[in-house]
């Protein structure tokens, strides 16, 4: 039970180690954006709430194919969508391009010829555009800044 006694723990004779230790870690942190920002182009892989786009969640007849629909969606000028298909096999597809009604219609038609009927009654659409991710990115800055600031203090 001693080892676990809060009042002995020695903290502040091992400062050394202990600013070691956070130092690491911060520079793992650090190498970790640097390598982020070289292959995406971004020190940190925002979201579609940040970044704004369009997210389709499809169910048709057929299983739906990754392969198939990124060829489809290249197309459109979509190459760089992110495709999933879920377990109970809906096609989940997440665009960082919002689209408007008439674009995701020629898709879904399409992707309906290639995989069969699409249930359009439990089609799922969410569409952020570049106004609102741009002012989640400026709140999310300000809560970082306050959050830091009170950190310090």
């Amino acid at each position: 039970m001693k080892k676990f006694d809060v009042l002995n723990w020695q903290i502040v004779p091992k400062m050394k180690l202990w600013f070691t230790i956070s130092i690491i870690v911060i520079l793992i942190g650090v190498a970790g954006m640097i390598i982020n920002y070289v292959r995406v182009g971004s020190p940190v892989i925002l979201g579609l709430d940040f970044t704004g786009g369009t997210i389709l969640d499809l169910k048709f007849e057929k299983p739906a194919d990754v392969g198939a629909s990124r060829d489809i969606l290249k197309s459109f000028g979509l190459g760089d969508a992110v495709i999933q298909v879920a377990q109970d096999g809906r096609l989940i597809v997440r665009t960082n391009k919002p689209l408007k009604t008439n674009e995701r219609e020629k898709i879904f038609d399409s992707l309906e010829a290639k995989f069969g009927k699409l249930d359009r009654e439990s089609i799922r659409v969410e569409t952020i555009g570049p106004t609102i991710s741009d002012e989640l990115k400026k709140n999310g800055a300000i809560a970082l800044g306050v959050g830091l600031l009170f950190i310090f203090i």
